[in-house]
């Protein structure tokens, strides 16, 4: 499964049918919506709670949250052509990005098993797309605003 970015590339670049790039970014709305109803099951330590509800649950949710507005947004795209809406889908990408650096510092003040719940979350089968991969395309986002 590919990222957003690699999605957009490859149908910017005619490489795949726009129905595979919507069914792509369909499942990458999927995944996200998922993980979203996930969130709040996870089995948190009590000493990890506070921090946990502070900033890492919403730091999460935000960056969830953000992939579906990159997916759709990507969407429009595929309908419009528009280079506003491309510029839209990259200041997102760059969001989860950062929002994911901040869950990631603060993740190292918890416990090794809240470490690895937001681990599970942010890892996805092999067949899905995880949303750690967003932040190895934050910097090829940023290219969409130039």
């Amino acid at each position: 499964m590919s990222s957003i970015v690699e999605l957009i590339d490859a149908f910017h670049d005619k490489k795949i049918s726009s129905d595979d790039y919507l069914k792509g970014l369909d499942r990458q709305i999927a995944y996200a919506e998922n993980r979203l109803k996930e969130l709040p099951r996870q089995k948190i330590l009590p000493d990890d709670q506070a921090l946990w509800q502070e900033k890492l649950l919403p730091g999460l949710n935000a960056a969830f949250e953000g992939m579906i507005g990159a997916a759709t947004e990507a969407k429009l795209y595929a309908k419009s052509r528009d280079k506003d809406s491309l510029s839209s889908v990259g200041l997102l990408i760059v969001g989860v990005a950062q929002l994911l650096d901040e869950v990631e510092a603060a993740s190292g003040k918890v416990s090794v098993a809240t470490q690895q719940a937001i681990g599970d979350v942010l890892s996805a089968p092999q067949d899905d797309v995880a949303l750690a991969t967003i932040k190895g395309t934050a910097d090829s986002a940023v290219t969409f605003l130039d």
